[in-house]
């Protein structure tokens, strides 16, 4: 999960397993699925899924900012086939997270790769290069949201420039209870 994400994100999330760790926890470092493959997955399963909900819709433009709409219009062209297999994609990748969570209990990711962007940015630095924002910014919790997977997000720190860091702490299936107690205990802190 820390593969292209800010410094200061990392630093923030690591401060926040260290708390975790002053409060009793016991904390190891994963290996997660893998990420990239689950985003593009998603990504091509919220457009195909987002269009079919939408269709009837799309011809009244005016229920939609542009943006969304352009998105839409591209879930409409996603074959069947890329559809299928990105849902293959999906199950092969719970199943890896399935056995994860039999060694932990959640995970600590970031909520973001980046710090929360100013309004109105549509593209942001990301370690020396430029990024889309809305990609950046979803890029972790896109994937997690795709798995159906309860996560908690929450501030753990702020950069030099005062702008919120997130924390997303990621259960298994039906354990929220285990993000309530995580995040509550984080807080008190």
């Amino acid at each position: 999960c820390f593969e292209e994400v800010a410094p200061e994100v990392v630093e923030a999330v690591r401060a926040a397993a260290k708390r975790a760790e002053a409060l009793g926890a016991s904390i190891h470092l994963v290996e997660t699925p893998d990420i990239e493959a689950l985003n593009a997955a998603a990504r091509i399963i919220l457009l195909a899924e987002a269009s079919a909900l939408h269709r009837s819709h799309l011809t009244r433009r005016e229920l939609f900012g542009s943006d969304v709409f352009a998105l839409l219009n591209q879930g409409l062209m996603v074959a069947g086939a890329d559809y299928v297999d990105a849902q293959r994609v999906r199950r092969c990748i719970t199943a890896e997270f399935r056995k994860l969570f039999r060694a932990v209990d959640c995970i600590f990711a970031p909520s973001t790769a980046t710090v929360a962007p100013r309004i109105g940015e549509r593209e942001i630095l990301m370690n020396g290069r430029m990024a889309d924002v809305r990609l950046a910014t979803t890029r972790v919790a896109r994937g997690i949201n795709a798995l159906g997977l309860p996560a908690l997000a929450m501030p753990c720190g702020k950069n030099a420039a005062g702008l919120p860091i997130g924390l997303q702490i990621i259960a298994d299936a039906y354990r929220e209870d285990v993000l309530f107690r995580t995040g509550a205990a984080l807080e008190s802190r």
